[in-house]
């Protein structure tokens, strides 16, 4: 599999400081949750939106005139109802403990570049070069919580870079801000979107009764040096010609995966017992085969599948898909890797389905937060024995194909930080009305060779 060469350069044109308007946000004290406190360590989100300019009239210079201010005024409105995005993480007076802090004038960071890379490569699904990717992404400040980058291309596209940290806001709800900004950026009005729902940041509708806040506290400051051994490793990862990747399930390929499980555990086992194969619980497991067998994760060890479920109606009682900031927490399956390792024979993939979806019905019928104190150290236990965790970015559910500032669709969204964590994203497909599901991947290059020959021999087999 040839990788293609890009030519990645890009130059800043531009740096702004972007603040709501003046006086719209009163200074306001928002303490974090327990759900906040597991991503106070630096760990940040990146994704790059891509747009086409199909348009003639949109030339390079011609699109920084007329549509430069109107992306800055809409994002200071969309920093409005947003505000936690511009604010400081301080720890607090009264406590110690960190908690967000606006104050009027608080700003996010706004970079405007221009690039002649090959926008069309850059956005197809083939394996490109990651470090293409990292120019178009902005750094952040260390006092920032977010940051934002619009690179122009010379052939006819733009693209929409974010950096923000975890701890601000999960998947969810930054998806709501870029959605609410292209919102208001595609109709130039704020008015217009006032039927959109207002972000909810009251604090007091995530209880703890079980005085998890502390407790992760304590667990997390003792375990910085797992921190740094997950980046040491992933480090060493990374100095291998790493490569970046999109595999898409269609929806007819993640029917006949549903069929194939229903036959194969009728005829090897003749379970009738109800198994919860959704399209995620399907594109998960067929991935996670196809992984484990491309890393030769076979034999008698045991790996790891970690993914995060959104909280909000799973809590009790539940809360406002408008909830800001993060209700995620993490689910997680475990099985031998020989039981998945092969791609084609549908017993290896019903044990990766069966290990998900069980994974998800114990959460459901438990509780989302039963044994919530000890689900970190299980996670470091794995980390300590050295066991494979694959881990899941984003989620089809966040729809990030209908983020539209008045140019469609975006032609590609791509997360970036899947370099830094390891993990593979999820996102709903661009094409198939959105049934199917797009696979991110960033891999060395030898390794998704491997990944993209058995994605290639699992589907095409039936």
């Amino acid at each position: 599999m040839a990788t293609p060469t890009l030519v990645h350069r890009v130059r800043v044109i531009d740096q702004f400081r972007v603040t709501p308007p003046s006086g719209s946000v009163p200074e306001t004290h928002l303490p974090l949750t327990f759900f906040d406190v597991i991503w106070d360590r630096s760990v940040t989100v990146q994704r790059i939106f891509f747009f086409d300019l199909s348009s003639s009239s949109h030339t390079k210079s011609h699109f920084l005139s007329t549509q430069l201010p109107n992306i800055k005024q809409s994002l200071s409105l969309a920093l409005q109802r947003f505000y936690p995005l511009a604010a400081t993480l301080a720890p607090s007076p009264q406590t110690g403990h960190n908690e967000f802090h606006y104050t009027d004038g608080d700003s996010v960071q706004l970079t405007v570049a221009e690039s002649d890379s090959d926008f069309h490569a850059l956005v197809a699904d083939h394996p490109k070069d990651t470090a293409e990717f990292h120019p178009l992404v902005p750094e952040l400040g260390s006092s920032d919580l977010s940051s934002f980058q619009l690179t122009v291309f010379a052939d006819s596209g733009f693209s929409i870079g974010l950096t923000v940290r975890h701890v601000a806001a999960d998947g969810s709800s930054i998806m709501q801000f870029m959605k609410y900004w292209a919102w208001v950026c595609r109709l130039g009005d704020e008015s217009d979107s006032m039927n959109l729902p207002s972000p909810i940041y009251d604090r007091d509708l995530i209880p703890d009764p079980m005085g998890l806040k502390p407790i992760l506290l304590d667990q997390i400051s003792m375990r910085e040096q797992m921190w740094k051994e997950i980046g040491i490793k992933l480090e060493a990862q990374q100095k291998e010609h790493m490569v970046r990747a999109t595999f898409v399930l269609s929806r007819a390929n993640i029917e006949d995966l549903r069929h194939r499980v229903a036959a194969a555990r009728m005829e090897d086992t003749g379970k009738r017992d109800p198994l919860h194969v959704s399209s995620f619980v399907l594109t998960c497991g067929y991935m996670w085969a196809c992984l484990t067998k491309a890393r030769g994760h076979v034999g008698d060890r045991t790996i790891h599948f970690c993914f995060a479920v959104d909280c909000r109606a799973r809590m009790s009682p539940p809360i406002s898909a408008a909830y800001f900031g993060n209700c995620i927490w993490a689910c997680h399956a475990s099985v031998e890797g020989s039981e998945i390792a092969s791609v084609k024979d549908n017993e290896g993939l019903v044990a990766a389905f069966e290990v998900i979806g069980r994974a998800i019905q114990r959460l459901d019928d438990d509780g989302v937060l039963n044994g919530a104190d000890q689900r970190f150290p299980r996670i470091c236990a794995t980390v300590d024995k050295g066991e494979p965790i694959l881990s899941v970015a984003g989620s089809p559910r966040l729809r990030v194909y209908n983020v539209d500032f008045g140019f469609g669709r975006p032609r590609k969204v791509e997360v970036i930080s899947i370099e830094e964590t390891g993990a593979m994203s999820l996102a709903e497909s661009r094409e198939d009305g959105g049934r199917g599901i797009e696979v991110g991947l960033a891999l060395p290059e030898s390794e998704m060779e491997r990944v993209a020959s058995l994605f290639k021999e699992g589907l095409g087999a039936h």
